[in-house]
């Protein structure tokens, strides 16, 4: 079975060349497409103020301890604007394996 995570953000959508950009009020937040995922790569006030960032945009961990992020997994795609939203999906880096399992 194909297993995929999406990660909706709400807010104004942008688009751009090699980057995505949403606006929220006074704070504008840059994505960019590293080769397998999308992450946050800068965060800008209104004045022009841009602050890079290393972004693993969300940290997963379970009872037993074992934890992933984005890095374990791979974007599948474009990211999908809608009203006011943008939505990135993710899958699985280890889905084309046999009943893939994340790694301990």
């Amino acid at each position: 079975m194909f297993r995929f995570l999406s990660i909706f953000i709400f807010s104004s959508a942008t688009a751009l060349a090699a980057t995505e950009s949403l606006s929220s009020g006074d704070l504008t937040r840059e994505f960019a497409f590293d080769g397998k995922v999308w992450r946050t790569s800068a965060l800008m006030a209104k004045d022009g103020t841009k602050l890079p960032v290393t972004s693993d945009e969300f940290h997963i961990r379970s009872m037993d301890d074992r934890e992933w992020t984005v890095s374990d997994f791979q974007s599948l795609g474009e990211p999908e604007h809608g009203q006011g939203t943008l939505a990135f999906r993710y899958g699985w880096a280890g889905a084309s394996r046999r009943r893939a399992r994340p790694p301990r």
